[in-house]
């Protein structure tokens, strides 16, 4: 889309536009795919995956398989608690792992902002997952 938008003019936020673009996109196809179910081998190592998951940091601490499977589950329903604007800033910083400022400028907001919805996100997060005495 970005090299077929004509109307694009050069405002040194190039970067910006490109993540927007592919946000709508994730949108798009996610509004049209509903929610996915979790998968175990989407967690293993073992199966041949060459990237390490979020859940790898965890490995190696006496946890099984099982224990993984659980945390994810539980991560996949807090986060599904969380408004889409707070799950995708999220997902930004952690998966993507963009700084707060340029998760900013993406979204159009100051990296201050920035902060305070990823603290209250986190927070939210926490605070359902002690309620629902999971950890």
């Amino acid at each position: 889309r970005f090299l077929e938008d004509t109307g694009y003019q050069e405002q040194g936020r190039q970067l910006a536009y490109l993540y927007t673009i592919a946000r709508n996109l994730c949108m798009d196809y996610f509004r049209r795919k509903q929610n996915l179910p979790l998968e175990d081998g989407r967690l293993s190592r073992e199966e041949g995956e060459s990237r390490q998951t979020p859940l790898a940091a965890h490995e190696g601490k006496g946890e099984t398989g099982e224990d993984r499977l659980i945390l994810a589950m539980t991560l996949e329903q807090a986060l599904g608690r969380l408004d889409g604007e707070l799950r995708e800033m999220l997902f930004l910083r952690y998966v993507n792992d963009l700084s707060a400022e340029q998760i900013g400028k993406i979204l159009g907001i100051s990296r201050f902002a920035v902060h305070r919805r990823l603290k209250r996100a986190l927070g939210q997060m926490r605070q359902w997952i002690r309620k629902e005495d999971f950890l």
